[in-house]
């Protein structure tokens, strides 16, 4: 098959990053509470997972901050990446500018032996990089924005994640990959996908014949899942999450979390990417980005079945009622091979704490 999905590190790299302690500076990370957000949300700032290529990225909320390339790990040595916060012209603010000089001390290759004196100098551009974020017209870590809570999740169901919680979120932007361009007409995306995008294609037109709001849906979903997950019973979930103002989001999000579930549900077909989604897992473990205990959720054999799920935040959106009846209406025509989906709504109790409601049936 033509298609890969590899966000596990090879075996000696993992090795060499045991070996130069790698973990502790993961949980510096981690533990890093940047001013600027609110006190009770600090802990959900940074974001870490595993990429193809040996590399971790470190998100604040929708953006990222940092790739940590370990490529050359076995030969001790760590590489730094920031596509958007390592580099300033004469003319930005000051905030930019002092972000960029924290990112200079990066620039070269350093040598894992130096991993420890080093962590210092991250956590110092993270916490500039963070102050460049908030000053933007953006607000990636706002309780209404999508990175936010695509932070928050990941996070309480990843490495906050204990036997018990709905989902254990494994990966967060799950991309399946192909060797030809996606853009190619009769390349390996087009036939890996044919089947899915004629059935997304035939619910459009019979939604289309009874409603108008659906006539105008000519915009591709793209194909970047927002969570991949494992359920209780060791199933494969795959998530798409939507904020309560995007209306339009919440209406197709069944139809968008099913072709999602089914891609991903005809990839694991393929023995080798349930053993690169089993071994994430692992190294996750090892490295202290999930809990020990999400090892209980790894199935022996294959992944028996695959799920979808629309997670929408709650919120006061006056047309959301609407959206919701799209979005039963829409559930309701998936037909094969696609699956209807099951949808949560996601709000916060009076102490903070996230409360996961299904509302399935009840729309």
């Amino acid at each position: 098959m033509a298609v890969r999905f590899k966000r596990c590190f090879d075996d000696e790299i993992i090795e060499a990053m045991e070996k130069f302690g790698v973990k502790n500076l993961i949980k510096a990370i981690q533990d890093l509470r940047p001013e600027g957000v609110d006190p009770s949300l600090r802990e959900f700032a940074f974001d870490i997972h595993m990429r193809e290529n040996n590399e971790l990225m470190v998100y604040y909320a929708g953006t990222c901050l940092l790739v940590i390339s370990f490529n050359l790990a076995t030969q001790g040595k760590v590489r730094f990446k920031s596509k958007s916060y390592s580099t300033a012209k004469e003319s930005d603010v000051q905030e930019k500018q002092d972000c960029a000089k924290s990112f200079s001390v990066l620039k070269e290759a350093i040598h894992l032996d130096c991993l420890e004196g080093t962590t210092e100098k991250i956590k110092h551009f993270l916490l500039s990089a963070v102050k460049v974020a908030n000053a933007s017209k953006r607000k990636f870590f706002n309780g209404a924005s999508e990175g936010y809570w695509s932070s928050r999740l990941s996070i309480e169901f990843g490495r906050k994640w204990a036997s018990g919680k709905k989902w254990l979120i494994l990966d967060r932007e799950s991309i399946l990959g192909f060797e030809d361009p996606v853009e190619k007409s009769d390349g390996d995306r087009a036939i890996f996908m044919e089947d899915i995008d004629c059935a997304v294609e035939s619910t459009k037109e019979d939604l289309a014949q009874d409603h108008k709001w659906a006539k105008d849906c000519s915009k591709p979903f793209g194909n970047e899942l927002d969570f991949l997950a494992i359920g209780e019973d060791k199933q494969l979930i795959c998530i798409e999450l939507k904020i309560a103002k995007n209306g339009d989001g919440i209406a197709w999000g069944p139809l968008q979390a099913a072709v999602y579930q089914k891609s991903f549900s005809k990839a694991t077909a393929d023995p080798e990417i349930v053993l690169n989604i089993k071994k994430m897992v692992r190294q996750k473990v090892q490295l202290g980005i999930l809990p020990t205990d999400a090892l209980n959720l790894i199935p022996s054999n294959g992944f028996e079945s695959a799920t979808s799920v629309l997670a929408v935040t709650d919120g006061k959106d006056p047309a959301s009622d609407e959206y919701w009846k799209r979005a039963r209406e829409v559930n309701d025509l998936l037909k094969h091979p696609l699956s209807r989906s099951s949808i949560f709504k996601i709000s916060c109790t009076a102490d903070g704490k996230l409360f996961l409601k299904d509302v399935t049936t009840t729309l």
